[in-house]
């Protein structure tokens, strides 16, 4: 059943789309294919361009369309250069690809199983695939967490366990600093059980089931088992043992925003594939009535869809894949992120932000916005976050998550004690469903929030969790 907000955002929908009708009175449709030439003029399928610089550098007005061959990869960043443009697919076949990787060639042995390779990805890769799988850094150890008995503010830590050889100066430490954080930082001198280190966020370690937790990554010296990686910024190192590197299609990510909207009116993405970003599939600034419909967004170092200080975002029948840190992450009033299918969000724990605030399938810290009938499955932390007056949460289903930190729950929304009262926010008909924490939690003085007719079981902590609410009801 379609209820009066979501009617009220498809009328809204389709002025835009009389508007756009209206504007695209005199458009032109460009062709991009592997098979043309950036000196064709474009403009059919038989004399298309070739490559996104050649998109980039483009003389578009509002009102046209860009076409991607379907079955064709595309070498990114694409980047919008005005308002009112479509961006869409022809032919027949696969969705379009645009790609930010590099796949790997010409491995030289480093002894003991590891080679290396040149490589245009930069100290910060984040996204690496082998044989098409989303592959994590070399980490010590292999499975779990080490734990250190003391630390010093956000300095250093001290594991009685831990010698001084391997020495880990200038590797990464990653810290579960508490049930909800879990950062990165560079290890700036380690000498013996004492491992000082530049901290990338403002929490002090607290103890997490009794301990506190630690382990390390981002060096030669942790890659011991196949696919096991490392970037210092020209070269990737990759242990294959007694394997031959060139039997495995490795790639990594040299582009960090596949798609930049900057400053833009009712640009549309549709029916094309973001593959391989090292920060986000698609970036949006300062931007109105930006629509994704069904584009498919896999392998990105941290969010597939990103989009701050906006109006209007619609990301509607999108498939959204192995993501490192947020499967979609949006601050922009009255936006509509509906029937969308998102998967492995944090998978890995040491190859989220650094910042600790990760693993979240969808984001949303803005008002009037509607989350509707998407599919999360598999968050390393909370699957909807959200804030916001007029705030729906609606028929989504979510199954597993908070396999990494447990402060959170399949739904969660905050509001500190500085925040005026909500208004106007209800969520209901969601199912939730095997969770490592609660089901619904509603944090902090969060207040005036409706939550009805939800279905939640098989949780690790409570159904439904609530600090300090005021006038909320269930």
């Amino acid at each position: 059943m379609k209820h009066s907000q979501s009617r009220f955002a498809e009328k809204a929908l389709l002025c835009i789309f009389v508007l756009f009708s209206y504007i695209s009175g005199n458009s032109v449709n460009y062709y991009v294919s592997n098979l043309g030439n950036d000196s064709n003029s474009g403009l059919s399928p038989s004399s298309p361009w070739k490559t996104l610089l050649k998109v980039n550098s483009a003389s578009l007005k509002s009102g046209d369309a860009v076409l991607f061959r379907n079955g064709d990869t595309f070498f990114g960043p694409l980047i919008s250069s005005t308002s009112y443009i479509t961006f869409g697919a022809y032919g027949t076949g696969a969705k379009p690809i645009i790609s930010g990787f590099q796949t790997i060639t010409s491995w030289v042995s480093q002894g003991n199983g590891i080679y290396a390779a040149t490589t245009n990805a930069n100290a910060n890769c984040n996204m690496v695939t082998v044989n098409g799988v989303n592959t994590p850094m070399g980490r010590y150890p292999k499975t779990g967490w080490l734990t250190f008995e003391s630390f010093v503010g956000r300095t250093s830590i001290t594991d009685t366990q831990l010698s001084g050889f391997p020495n880990w100066t200038g590797a990464e430490i990653v810290i579960k600093k508490n049930d909800r954080t879990i950062d990165r930082s560079i290890i700036t001198n380690h000498s013996g059980s004492i491992v000082s280190y530049t901290s990338s966020s403002f929490n002090n370690p607290v103890k997490v089931d009794g301990s506190y937790n630690y382990f390390i990554q981002k060096s030669l010296n942790a890659l011991t088992q196949l696919g096991d990686w490392y970037c210092d910024g020209n070269k990737i190192y990759m242990y294959f043992g007694s394997d031959n590197p060139n039997k495995h299609k490795v790639q990594a990510s040299v582009v960090d925003k596949l798609i930049d909207v900057n400053s833009r009116n009712t640009n549309i993405f549709k029916d094309i594939a973001i593959e391989g970003s090292n920060v986000c599939g698609i970036n949006i600034y300062l931007s109105v009535n930006i629509q994704i419909n069904n584009c498919d967004f896999n392998n990105h170092g941290a969010a597939g869809i990103l989009a701050g200080g906006s109006q209007k975002i619609l990301v509607d029948g999108c498939n959204i894949n192995d993501c490192s840190g947020e499967g979609i992450q949006i601050n922009a009033e009255g936006s509509l992120i509906r029937n969308n299918n998102i998967r492995n969000i944090g998978t890995f724990p040491g190859m989220g932000e650094k910042s600790g605030l990760s693993f979240i399938g969808i984001k949303m810290r803005s008002g009037n916005g509607i989350i509707e009938y998407n599919k999360i499955t598999n968050c390393g932390y909370v699957p909807i976050v959200f804030s916001g007056n007029s705030s729906k949460i609606r028929y989504n289903k979510i199954d597993t998550y908070c396999s990494h930190i447990t402060d959170g729950g399949g739904i969660y929304t905050y509001a500190p004690s500085s925040f005026p009262l909500n208004k106007g926010i209800e969520v209901y008909n969601n199912m939730i469903m095997n969770g490592a924490a609660n089901g619904i939690y509603s944090d902090g003085v969060s207040n005036n929030v409706s939550f009805h007719d939800n279905t939640i079981f098989n949780m690790a902590k409570i159904g439904i969790h609530m600090n300090n609410p005021i006038s909320n009801n269930v």
